[in-house]
């Protein structure tokens, strides 16, 4: 839950160090959070997740969101503008 908590704290999206899950929370209770499931020569491949209650469950809303592709994500998620998710 630290990462939860941090991820509604900031303005942007957050890293967990621990397993390379990204979080991303709009308000205290709507948040996403892409999960690595695999991961082999410097490429991952995620699982995208989404809370309606600040974190406390998560829901499964797409199981492959890069179509099969391999790589590394960079999240730049903002509350206040833009926002983007890139392979």
């Amino acid at each position: 839950m630290k990462q939860v908590e941090e991820a509604k704290s900031t303005e942007s999206s957050t890293i967990d160090c621990n397993d390379g899950a990204m979080y991303f929370f709009l308000d205290d209770n709507s948040g996403w959070r892409l999960i690595v499931t695999d991961a082999a020569c410097g490429s991952y491949f995620y699982v995208m997740e989404k809370t309606s209650d600040g974190g406390i469950t998560w829901e499964q809303i797409n199981e492959n969101p890069y179509s099969g592709q391999a790589g590394v994500a960079e999240c730049l998620l903002r509350k206040s503008n833009f926002q983007w998710i890139r392979l």
